[in-house]
């Protein structure tokens, strides 16, 4: 079976709970007809797990979280627009003076 063209954030989006409407429902049907996507699902999973079972010790704070996740919104805006949508404590976007980085505050 040929290689999927379903982008990696599709994967992350599900296992997080994150596709909604459409978009889930499109998944879902694409994972009934799709055994590569099944299974590389199925590898996404056990390494969510896998994650999960190792947290670090320590959580990243929020202002450093919220850096981090403008950073890549501002490289990546298509990949991470649909993640940044889903997150209650990331409202607003503005520019940083320094460089024109968008900036995430929390609310």
């Amino acid at each position: 079976m040929g290689p999927c063209d379903v982008d990696d954030l599709v994967f992350l989006q599900y296992l997080g709970s994150e596709l909604h409407g459409q978009e889930l429902k499109d998944f879902r049907q694409h994972l009934r007809n799709c055994a590569g996507c099944r299974t590389r699902l199925a590898e996404e999973q056990a390494l969510s797990i896998l994650l999960r079972r190792s947290r670090p010790l320590y959580s990243v704070p929020p202002a450093l979280r919220a850096r981090i996740l403008a950073m890549l919104a501002a490289y990546f805006p298509a990949r991470t627009e649909g993640y940044l949508r889903g997150k209650q404590d990331i409202t607003t976007r503005t520019q940083n003076p320094k460089g024109g980085v968008a900036v995430c505050r929390r609310k």
